[in-house]
């Protein structure tokens, strides 16, 4: 049964011209192998375009102005990346858990692996609400000072754990993600670092090539993620006729 005639049906249905509609396994089955929506292959690796949000990643804009950040976002060079299945099975999953979406990597040949995670939307909120306070206070003039502090951040909010040269596991941000003003009796305001700042600064004491590398696997995370959030309309995460 096609997706146009059982539309016709529950018309018919509605309009009370037949008792009832039944469809069965085999008429999924059926729709599903036709592959009349257009999908492609829900198994094996897909390519998905990189959406122009991610091109742009306003994330890291914020704060700044675009004349002295401008070019400071992760290099989206290639216009496609490489989605596997077990990517979208984590994705869909984190979507019915309301888990976050999470992946493993692995670097230098295997001597280093780990897990990388998704940002919550308020760690976002309160990642751009510091650097623009930083940008404020003059504490990230120099475009160096600013990239620094992203990234920092970024791998401080996403890295979940690492083994092999480094074993090690990170915990997730703790509120407040933002800077907080506080009353300072005679002084009056002044404002409090998030305290996941401490933790963002101790990525700067780790060897380059490492916080390069981990760096470098968080922008090709970011980019499958968000292939996905983007372009989640024209992914086949679920096929009718592989399903029953």
């Amino acid at each position: 049964m096609s997706a146009e005639t059982l539309k016709e049906k529950m018309r018919e249905f509605e309009a009370g011209k037949v008792g009832s509609v039944k469809v069965t396994g085999a008429d999924l089955a059926a729709e599903g192998a036709a592959g009349s929506d257009g999908a492609g292959p829900t198994q094996g690796t897909v390519q998905a375009d990189v959406p122009e949000e991610a091109k742009t990643d306003a994330f890291s804009h914020a704060g700044a102005t675009a004349d002295l950040h401008q070019g400071m976002t992760p290099s989206f060079l290639q216009d496609k990346v490489d989605i596997t299945e077990d990517d979208r099975e984590a994705f869909l999953k984190a979507i019915v858990t309301g888990e976050r979406y999470e992946r493993p990597f692995s670097l230098f040949g295997g001597k280093l692996t780990g897990t990388l995670r998704c940002r919550k939307i308020a760690e976002s909120d309160g990642i751009i609400a510091w650097l623009s306070h930083c940008v404020n206070k003059g504490k990230a003039d120099a475009r160096i000072e600013y990239l620094t502090l992203m990234r920092n951040a970024m791998l401080a909010a996403q890295v979940k754990s690492l083994r092999g040269m480094v074993s090690e596991d990170f915990p997730e941000l703790k509120e407040p993600y933002g800077p907080t003003r506080v009353a300072d009796g005679d002084k009056g305001d002044r404002i409090v670092e998030p305290g996941w700042v401490a933790m963002a600064e101790s990525w700067g004491g780790r060897p380059e090539a490492l916080v390069t590398a981990l760096h470098n696997e968080l922008q090709l995370f970011e980019k499958r993620y968000w292939a996905m959030v983007m372009d989640a309309g024209n992914q086949n995460f679920w096929n009718p006729a592989a399903s029953i």
